[in-house]
């Protein structure tokens, strides 16, 4: 692993900071190759998911992964107020101390909230009405925990990124999976089946934090921990970055709140066990997709932020990579389609063949998730966050009232496929968007070439 960390960093260096311009085929085979550190840390997690999984299925009923499905929800979209969204400034700074103050700032916004989460403990009663869901009250108290270390991991993951430390980001994604997949078996076990789920992601997080800290190999979380930054410096920044809480938050928090609404809009309606079956489609299929996709985009967004920076050419690069991705992507859902039922069935058991209709009807809109979120740090480099705000307010929008089809109809399944027509249209529109402005880059990096010639 020491071996292999530091190859990985050096081939990022050297791909990176080289004064001279790097042929594509190198920026290609050096973003595959950070790319694939973190990748080959996802399919170990995701591996590690999915032994475990029939074992879980087979202690655990589907009301108890709808009750961790409306929790993971919630918590979800809390962990994303935590920062406001300061942590994606973290990677853009010339220099460090900026990017110390962005990290401080984010924990202070991050206590703010877990605070207030504790105070809503007296409110719990009305919390549970609100979702018609009395178990919620069980593990509402658990909350706070979970955006704390939520939002920690954010703030940390988006240091890690700052300094290349791919190994320490693939220390927490498997160890998450693995503290997490043991604890759920022996909470259920000893008959903890009611709060097991919850209580198991919630120690999870919290052991990968801390081992992610101890594997990360430079010296730079002396420098956040011991770091002095005042007031005036947090203020100083928190001016300085303010479009990432004017624009990119309410952004985050509309993609957030949209991609929960099935768990927040449904569980009222149709009750914890039809959204058991439509959590576990989630998590054997968009999940591993969504951190595929969060791996790569971890090292495209350092990546472009450094060749827009160097005024480097960048769509035939671009355009080269999601070439590669959809000569991935179409045969692998091909063959998934035909053999989905079956392999649901052997794997969870008969009683689980919902969740192979559910993944079905997604994988038109899982295939554009593997391109799209991936390039989503273009609106950030591009100072793009009002337009990209406005977009996930359509998105918003229209989830909500194809949602609302679902509840007219008094059908769950009839939300999911209104639901997943929306995403393939928003994605797709994103998709052409993202390369829109990345043309608009390229003339403008060309007419400057032009009038600088030397």
């Amino acid at each position: 692993m020491e071996y292999t960390n530091n190859c990985v960093i050096f081939l990022w260096k050297s791909c990176t900071f080289q004064k001279k311009a790097v042929p594509l085929q190198a920026k290609m085979n050096a973003l595959f190759k950070n790319s694939a550190h973190l990748l080959s840390a996802n399919v170990v997690a995701q591996a590690i998911g999915l032994i475990v999984y029939p074992i879980l299925t087979r202690i655990y009923s589907p009301e108890d992964f709808g009750l961790l499905n409306l929790f993971l929800s919630i918590g979800g979209i809390l962990s994303v107020v935590a920062t406001i969204e300061y942590q994606g400034a973290i990677v853009l700074p010339s220099d460090d101390k900026k990017s110390i103050a962005l990290f401080h700032l984010g924990i202070v916004t991050t206590v703010v909230l877990t605070v207030l989460l504790l105070a809503s403990n007296l409110f719990d009663n009305l919390i549970g009405t609100l979702f018609h869901t009395p178990a919620l009250l069980l593990c509402w108290k658990w909350l706070a925990a979970f955006v704390f270390l939520g939002g920690l991991w954010s703030l940390q993951n988006n240091w890690l990124i700052r300094q290349q430390e791919f190994g320490a980001i693939s220390v927490y994604q498997v160890s998450q999976s693995v503290v997490g997949s043991v604890c759920k078996i022996v909470f259920g076990v000893i008959g903890m089946v009611g709060v097991g789920l919850i209580t198991s992601s919630i120690i999870a997080m919290a052991v990968a934090l801390i081992l992610s800290c101890c594997f990360e190999r430079k010296f730079n979380r002396r420098d956040i921990l011991t770091c002095h930054t005042s007031w005036n410096e947090l203020k100083q920044v928190a001016r300085e970055y303010k479009n990432f809480p004017i624009y990119s938050f309410p952004r985050s928090i509309l993609n957030s709140v949209s991609g929960n609404l099935p768990a927040l809009v449904l569980s009222p309606v149709f009750g914890l066990t039809e959204l058991g079956f439509f959590g576990m489609a989630v998590t054997l299929a968009f999940r591993p997709i969504q951190l595929i996709s969060q791996s790569v985009y971890q090292v495209l967004f350092q990546r472009y932020s450094v060749i827009i920076r160097q005024q480097e050419q960048v769509l035939p690069f671009t355009i080269q990579m999601v070439k590669k991705a959809v000569l991935v992507i179409v045969p692998v859902f091909v063959v998934l389609w035909f053999v989905l039922p079956t392999l649901v069935c052997w794997l969870l058991g008969a009683e689980w063949g919902t969740t192979s209709y559910y993944i079905r009807i997604m994988l038109p809109w899982l295939a554009l998730v593997v391109v799209a979120p991936t390039l989503g740090f273009i609106p950030d480099i591009f100072m793009q966050q009002k337009t990209a705000t406005m977009i996930e307010v359509g998105y918003f929008i229209l989830r909500v009232l194809a949602l609302g089809l679902g509840v007219w109809c008094f059908s769950f399944k009839v939300a999911i496929l209104a639901y997943t027509v929306v995403g393939c249209i928003v994605l797709g529109g994103q998709i052409g968007w993202y390369f829109y402005l990345l043309i608009q880059y390229e003339k403008h990096r060309n007419t400057q070439s032009n009038c600088n010639p030397n």
